[in-house]
C-alpha cells in the first residue's frame, strides 16, 4: 500500500479549490496569450492598412493635379497635362457662354420693347 499523509479536510478543500483555480488562471493565460497574438495581427494590419491609404491618397492627389510619377511615359504625362488645361479651358468657356446668353436674352428683351414702342409710336399710340 501507498503512503498515507494524514490531512485536515480544510487544508484538502483549500487545496483542491487552489488546484481549481490554477486550472482557471493557465486557461485565462492561454487567452489572453491568443488575444495578446491577435492584437498583434491587428496591429500589423493596421499599419498596412494606413501605408496603403497613404499611397493612395497620394495617387488622387497625383491624378488630380496632373503631375506624372517620376519614370512614367513623358508622352502621357504632357497629355494629361494638356487634357486637364482643356478642361479648365472648356470651363471657362461654358460660363463665358452662359453669361453672353444672358446678356443677349436681355438685349433681345430690350429690343422687342422697343419695337413694340416703335410700333405704337407708328400707329400713333402712346403708353
Amino acid at each position: 500500500m501507498g503512503k498515507f499523509i494524514p490531512v485536515e479536510p480544510e487544508k484538502w478543500a483549500e487545496m483542491v479549490k487552489a488546484q481549481a483555480e490554477v486550472a482557471e488562471l493557465k486557461a485565462e493565460v492561454i487567452r489572453l496569450q491568443q488575444v495578446r497574438g491577435y492584437e498583434h495581427y491587428l496591429s500589423a494590419e493596421i499599419g498596412s492598412m494606413h501605408q496603403e491609404n497613404v499611397r493612395l491618397k497620394a495617387e488622387v492627389e497625383r491624378l488630380n493635379t496632373g503631375i506624372q510619377p517620376e519614370g512614367s511615359n513623358d508622352a502621357v504625362g504632357r497629355a494629361v497635362n494638356v487634357l486637364l488645361e482643356k478642361e479648365k479651358e472648356i470651363a471657362r468657356l461654358k460660363a463665358e457662354v452662359e453669361h453672353l446668353q444672358s446678356e443677349n436674352l436681355l438685349v433681345r428683351e430690350e429690343a422687342d420693347r422697343y419695337c413694340r414702342l416703335w410700333q405704337e409710336a407708328k400707329e400713333g399710340k402712346q403708353s
